[in-house]
């Protein structure tokens, strides 16, 4: 998506950081984070439904939260936050996720390459709640 400073990524800039685009453009620290989410606040805005992908605790609470504004907006679409731990949570006792030794294995693997991931153990993705037969994948 381009960055080009419309009035709607502008508002949303503006809204989310508390500070006008172009100075907040200035500033790199989690501008990256910012922009996923303000653009997914425009296209909701709009009537789409929306999901982004964040790992960092800032920027995660900061999705929440545009989220939930976006529901209370008549004719907006849904702005679903995603983080690693969802998409492992709802892949646990697939075809790619069999067991617990795998999810460690895979987990693990992905913490090696992702600092901002908590040690598993305060992830949730072992409990035996998650890994009982029967149980739908939350």
């Amino acid at each position: 998506m381009s960055d080009d400073q419309t009035p709607e990524l502008a508002t949303a800039v503006q809204r989310l950081s508390f500070m006008p685009i172009s100075e907040r453009l200035r500033r790199q620290k989690d501008l990256g984070e910012l922009l996923v989410i303000a653009h997914a606040a425009v296209k909701a805005e709009a009537g789409h439904d929306v999901a982004v992908l964040i790992q960092e605790k800032d920027g995660t609470a900061m999705a929440h939260h545009e989220a939930g504004r976006l529901t209370r907006i008549m004719g907006a679409g849904r702005l679903r936050v995603w983080d690693t731990t969802t998409i492992l949570r709802r892949a646990a006792r697939s075809d790619s996720l069999p067991d617990r030794t795998a999810m460690k294995a895979v987990y693990e693997q992905m913490r090696g390459l992702d600092l901002a991931l908590p040690p598993i153990a305060e992830t949730g993705l072992l409990d035996d709640r998650l890994w009982k037969s029967g149980n739908k994948t939350p």
